[in-house]
């Protein structure tokens, strides 16, 4: 397998017709189809289900875990391409950054958007994931920087603390939660039909301070975004565990309401141990610190 079949597979998947795509391509559709049954006779197995006319293509679940790896390749490939052709000052490129739902995006969102203007030739990937997916894209080249929140092993990383704590709480659904309640006790936590984020870790943040085990919560549902456990709060499954600032509740039926006593947690930033940064990079870290944060 080579860059340049993978690049021939991504251009069906784009276009989901190989007539365009050999277009797109400027190669002939006999000399694509055979790059792509030589593929699939490589790969041992079908990567596109043909149309009724041969040339509306479809991927099958082989295919689409081709897709997904194809993608990284191509790209870290054109990163690596870019990096090692730009000088060493060269203030160009894109920072892959690999993050959980938190409020402290928008104060990164602000380093990186003040390095953007500074230098137009800057982008920024964000990629959404819990933290055991950043370990492994991190591992795999794929992201060049996580953020972490609450308790987390960054022993493979470098990394440092952001100068910002995530305050937990709960979103609850106004039509149904008490409106005199105004704080959240692990006793009345306790009994609630709760939805709860399925990131690791959480249950080492909460037990000690429920200050019982975390299996007596009644977990009724668990989120990786917390927007879709909020339209599921709306219609009544449950209240949300989660962290502030991270649901618009402005014109909803929702309110969140803060725990007590209160429960934070840190943020980290991490990017793997001994690595090269690239001048971007390097600068990119260094207005973070500067931001506020202990190295």
């Amino acid at each position: 397998m080579d860059l340049r079949v993978l690049r021939y597979f991504m251009a069906v998947v784009r276009e989901e017709n190989i007539v365009k795509a050999a277009q797109s391509l400027h190669v002939t559709q006999p000399t694509l189809s055979r790059q792509l049954i030589s593929l699939e006779e490589e790969l041992g197995g079908i990567l596109f289900i043909r149309g009724h006319r041969g040339n509306h293509m479809s991927l099958t679940p082989r295919g689409l875990r081709l897709k997904r790896r194809a993608e990284e390749i191509l790209d870290l490939c054109e990163r690596t391409r870019t990096e090692v052709k730009g000088s060493n000052d060269d203030m160009r490129g894109k920072i892959v950054i690999g993050c959980g739902e938190s409020d402290v995006m928008r104060s990164i969102g602000q380093v990186i958007a003040n390095i953007c203007k500074e230098h137009p030739h800057v982008s920024v990937q964000l990629v959404s994931a819990d933290a055991e997916n950043v370990h492994e894209k991190i591992e795999r080249g794929v992201i060049d920087f996580g953020v972490f929140i609450g308790t987390v092993d960054l022993s493979r990383y470098d990394y440092f603390k952001l100068d910002y704590q995530d305050s937990w709480g709960l979103l609850v659904n106004n039509r149904t939660f008490p409106l005199t309640i105004t704080k959240i006790s692990p006793k009345i936590l306790r009994g609630l039909p709760l939805m709860v984020s399925s990131q690791n870790g959480v249950q080492h943040t909460f037990e000690p301070w429920l200050g019982y085990s975390y299996q007596e919560l009644r977990i009724v549902g668990e989120y990786n975004l917390v927007h879709n456990a909020a339209l599921f709060c709306e219609e009544g499954l449950g209240s949300v565990l989660t962290l502030n600032r991270l649901v618009n509740t402005n014109g909803t039926n929702l309110r969140f309401i803060p725990l007590e006593p209160t429960l934070k947690s840190n943020t980290y930033i991490g990017w793997k141990k001994f690595s090269y940064l690239n001048t971007l990079q390097s600068c990119f870290i260094r207005e973070l610190k500067s931001m506020g944060g202990a190295p």
